[in-house]
């Protein structure tokens, strides 16, 4: 239902982990909500990670997630 609303914003990262909803997806192995990121046309998904430095989709393979 998130995704759903324009008012907010996929590529904002969180400030108290330094990390974007599609990599937070990512890295939780959460298939559907990644599938869903990457379906809006205004995901950015080479943001990167300061902690990990890593961008969402490296962070999925690592993960395990699979398309």
């Amino acid at each position: 239902m998130l995704l759903e609303r324009q008012d907010i914003g996929p590529n904002t990262i969180d400030i108290r982990h330094n990390q974007t909803p599609l990599l937070l997806a990512s890295m939780g192995r959460r298939e559907g909500i990644v599938k869903s990121l990457f379906a809006r046309e205004d995901i950015n998904p080479n943001i990167v990670d300061t902690r990990c430095g890593r961008a969402p989709p490296g962070c999925a393979t690592v993960r395990g997630v699979q398309e």
